[in-house]
C-alpha cells in the first residue's frame, strides 16, 4: 500500500502573511479591506480590493504578496508567481519567497522552488515553513535523507508541530527504518490525538512488521474519526484480507464504493493476497 505523506502546510503557510496595515491612506484602507475579505474566503473579491491598493501605491509589497495569495488559492500560480515577484523586487522576505516556492512546486519547477525555500532560509535560518516545504520537494522526489534533515529541523524549532512529526514518519519509512517511524507517527498522535492519517500511516508500518491486529486497531480509530476516509478502508481491506477475514473485507468493499472509489487496483491486490494464502 502507498504510503500517504501530509502535504498542507504550504496552503496554511500561504495565509499566514495576510496581515493588516496600521496606516489610515487610501492604499492602506483598500489593502485591509482585502484582508478582511480575504480571511472570509473571497478571494477573487479580495483582489478587487488589492488592485485599488496597488493602484494608489504601485511599491506596496503587501499587497502584491496578499494578491498572489488570492489567486494562488483560486488555482493561478502564474499570476501569483508574477505578484511574488514583485513583493521581492520592491521588499525582500523570507515569506514572500516561501509563498513563490509553493507556487514554484505546484507547477512542477521543484529547482526554482528549492531556491526559493534556500533564499527564504538565508534570509531567515528559523523559519520552519521554509523548512518543511523544503522537505515535501524532497520527498516527492524520493531524496528521503535530505527530507528528514529539513524534517528534524522543523521539529527542532517546534516541537509541537505533529504534521511535521507525521511527515518524518513517512520519510523513515520510506528509508526502511520502521521503528524511527512508528516513534514519530506515535507522537503525532499523542500531539493530535484525532489525527485519522497518522493513524493510517501507522497502520501501514505494523502491516509491514506483521502485526496485523495493531494495524487493524489504527485503521478502525481512523475511521472513527473520519467515516469517509477512503486510505482508512482500503488498508483495512488488505489487513482484514491477510488475516482471512474476507467477510469483514468484503464490507469495507463495499463502505469504499458507496464513497466513490475506484477499487480497481485494490481489487488485484485481494486477488493476489487470497491467491498466495
Amino acid at each position: 500500500m502507498k504510503r500517504i505523506l501530509l502535504l498542507t502546510f504550504g496552503a496554511v503557510f500561504v495565509a499566514m502573511f495576510i496581515v493588516s496595515c496600521g496606516g489610515a491612506g487610501e492604499a492602506e484602507s483598500f489593502y485591509n479591506a482585502g484582508v478582511e475579505i480575504q480571511d472570509l474566503g473571497f478571494p477573487k473579491e479580495a483582489i478587487e480590493q488589492y488592485d485599488l491598493a496597488i493602484e494608489e501605491d504601485p511599491d506596496f509589497a503587501a499587497a502584491y504578496m496578499n494578491r498572489g495569495n488570492a489567486y494562488d488559492v483560486l488555482g493561478d500560480p502564474e499570476r501569483a508567481i508574477a505578484d511574488y515577484d514583485e513583493a521581492i523586487r520592491i521588499e525582500p522576505h523570507s515569506l514572500v519567497y516561501v509563498n513563490r516556492g509553493i507556487a514554484h512546486d505546484s507547477l512542477g519547477q521543484s529547482e526554482l522552488a528549492i531556491e526559493d525555500f534556500d533564499e527564504a532560509i538565508r534570509l531567515d535560518p528559523e523559519l520552519a515553513g521554509a523548512y518543511y516545504n523544503r522537505s515535501n520537494v524532497h520527498a516527492k522526489a524520493g531524496e528521503w535523507e535530505l527530507a528528514v534533515v529539513d524534517l528534524d529541523k522543523v521539529i527542532e524549532l517546534d516541537p509541537f508541530d505533529a504534521p511535521a512529526y507525521m511527515n518524518r514518519g513517512f520519510v523513515h519509512d520510506n528509508l526502511g527504518f520502521a521503528q524511527d517511524a512508528l516513534m514519530d507517527y506515535d507522537e503525532a498522535v499523542r500531539l493530535v490525538p484525532r489525527f485519522a492519517m497518522a493513524y493510517v500511516n501507522r497502520s501501514l508500518v505494523l502491516l509491514d512488521l506483521g502485526q496485523n491486529e495493531a494495524a487493524i486497531d489504527d485503521l478502525t480509530v481512523a475511521i472513527r474519526i473520519d467515516p469517509e476516509l477512503t486510505q482508512a478502508f482500503a488498508t483495512r481491506v488488505i489487513a482484514y484480507t491477510l488475516m482471512g477475514r474476507d467477510a469483514d473485507a468484503q464490507k469495507d468493499l463495499e463502505r469504499l464504493a458507496g464513497l466513490g472509489f475506484d477499487g480497481s487496483m485494490l481489487d488485484a491486490e485481494v486477488g493476489r493476497i487470497q491467491a498466495a494464502r
